[in-house]
């Protein structure tokens, strides 16, 4: 733990002056400043530091107990238990947003509370729903990453996975309370191309793993690993992005792209073309040198890599044959 703590407060610090910036400079997304502008920069930053270990972090802790059993990284787990551990990751998160985020984010993001439930208990539950597929989806890149491509294909990983983008579906297109999400979602969710949104995360989940994992701990080859695996996948995103996301949205007298919405400063000044490209690179880039921050310094501080531990690709998932 005393090994973790200056990473976070390095990591905490970068997520200070990141969410500072991104209340003070122009051309920033006005729901970017609404979600992390609450409570003053600080706590924002703080925040948005302990959002990032638990969903970009955590898949490579998880993968490592997974996949290396006996290098150090903790007591052998069985096969399935990636189910639990992916529950736990939903449910944390899920807690941690219903009570340090804005209530009108929440609402922005899964509507209202209309089930008659109390209101923090509903909302987390549409909140695991709506996370827990990109989770499922990040655990499994980090498993690929770590052990190779039979761990994604395992009958646990991929049934989890599944599970998870069913219960996705279900809170946040079929049952959705508003419809701030599914108006950005090709044919408002019905349409297979949303298949594209979840290759999306498993390309930024592989992109954060395996610069983590090539380097192995060694801190100079990983800024080499992870500016080449960035290069190589921007373009591919933005290809999966655009496909995944609705190209026609009709609102406010005006017809905009979902990534216009979503990247775009505001409604009055819509980015397009080369603009809104180069932002598109710099929210990939910057969720892709996070993860690898978060991964990298997990592991490390955990022992995942050091010398004498099985190397990427070793069979020794608790009941792999």
């Amino acid at each position: 733990m005393r090994r973790f703590i200056p990473w976070f407060a390095g990591v905490s610090v970068l997520c200070c002056l990141a969410v500072w910036a991104a209340l003070h400079l122009p051309g920033i997304p006005y729901n970017v400043k609404e979600i992390f502008g609450h409570g003053g920069w600080v706590r924002g930053g703080l925040f948005l530091a302990v959002i990032l270990y638990l969903v970009l972090g955590s898949p490579m802790l998880l993968a490592c107990r997974l996949a290396w059993p006996g290098s150090g990284a903790g007591n052998p787990f069985s096969a399935g238990s990636i189910s639990v551990l992916w529950a736990v990751q939903s449910l944390l998160v899920s807690v941690l947003v219903v009570y340090g985020a804005p209530a009108e984010s929440l609402h922005d993001l899964v509507g209202s509370p209309t089930l008659g439930w109390p209101d923090s208990m509903e909302l987390g539950c549409r909140l695991a729903g709506l996370f827990g597929a990109p989770l499922a989806v990040l655990d499994g890149a980090a498993l690929a990453a770590v052990g190779g491509i039979r761990r994604l294909l395992r009958w646990d990983v991929l049934g989890t996975v599944a599970f998870a983008v069913v219960l996705w579906y279900v809170v946040v297109v079929h049952g959705a309370n508003t419809d701030n999400i599914t108006e950005l979602l090709p044919n408002h969710g019905r349409n297979a191309r949303l298949l594209a949104l979840f290759l999306w995360v498993l390309l930024l989940g592989l992109g954060m793993s395996l610069p983590t994992v090539l380097a192995d701990g060694r801190a100079r080859i990983l800024p080499l690993a992870f500016f080449a695996v960035a290069a190589a996948s921007v373009p591919v995103g933005w290809g999966l992005a655009v496909l995944g996301t609705e190209g026609h949205v009709v609102k406010y007298g005006r017809t905009f792209s979902a990534l216009q919405f979503l990247l775009s400063a505001d409604r009055e000044r819509l980015a397009s073309g080369m603009h809104l490209f180069m932002r598109y690179a710099v929210v990939h880039g910057g969720i892709l040198a996070m993860g690898v921050l978060c991964q990298s310094s997990v592991g490390a501080c955990r022992g995942l890599f050091r010398r004498g531990s099985p190397r990427p690709g070793r069979d020794r998932y608790r009941g792999a044959r």
